[in-house]
This record gives structure tokens, sequence and C-alpha cells, in this order.
């Protein structure tokens, strides 16, 4: 499946840059537009401390039981393929962060290794 994705992307790209296929706005009409500027936002060490400290204090002001208690209750319904949106939602609103129930589901479920075809 996956060869045959790469394979169709590379045509339409291809068909794309031969002006076999149309896209209007990148190989046909283009001039006259003015290309949108795109902000870029500079990695910022202090921000990066500020987020980490802030994510320390919900880690501290939390209900620590309550943050076990739901992902405990995630790995046992992902152990059971049940359905796991209400428990996320609960883990949530109990703060647990998104690596904590990532890691239960990494956890569980493993880990996808795509295939390289290349």
């Amino acid at each position: 499946m996956q060869r045959l994705v790469t394979s169709q992307a590379f045509q339409w790209e291809k068909d794309l840059l031969e002006g076999r296929r149309i896209k209007v706005g990148v190989n046909k009409y283009t001039e006259g537009g003015s290309q949108a500027e795109v902000e870029l936002h500079q990695y910022s060490e202090e921000s990066a401390e500020r987020q980490a400290a802030s994510l320390r204090e919900v880690k501290r002001g939390r209900a620590q039981r309550e943050v076990a208690r739901c992902l405990g209750d995630l790995e046992e319904a992902l152990k059971h393929r049940r359905n796991v949106m209400p428990i996320l939602v609960e883990c949530c609103a109990a703060y647990a962060t998104v690596g904590e129930m990532a890691g239960v589901m990494r956890e569980v479920l493993g880990e996808m290794k795509e295939p390289s075809i290349f």
C-alpha cells in the first residue's frame, strides 16, 4: 500500500511539474498574485523554560492519585479494545499530560515503525 501511495504522489508531482496536471496558483495563473509572507518565530530558551516551569507547576498542583487512576483506566481500556475517548477526557480533566497519555498508549499498543521502501 505504501509503495502505491508513494508512486501516486510521485506521479502527481511529476505531472504538475511537466504541466500535464493544472493547479491554479502553482503551475498556472501564478502571475500577479502576491506570495504571503510567513512569519517565523525564533526559538527562545527563556520561553521554553517558562513553559517547562508552567508544566512542573501544573504537575505539582494536580491530584496525583486521580491522574494515576485515570491513566490506569486508560491502560485497561486499551488492553480490552474499548472506547478510550471518555477516559482521555477524564485524563485531561485530571491534568494528565499528553505525553503521559501517549506513553500509556505506546506501552499497550506499541509504536508503529513505518517500513522503508526506498
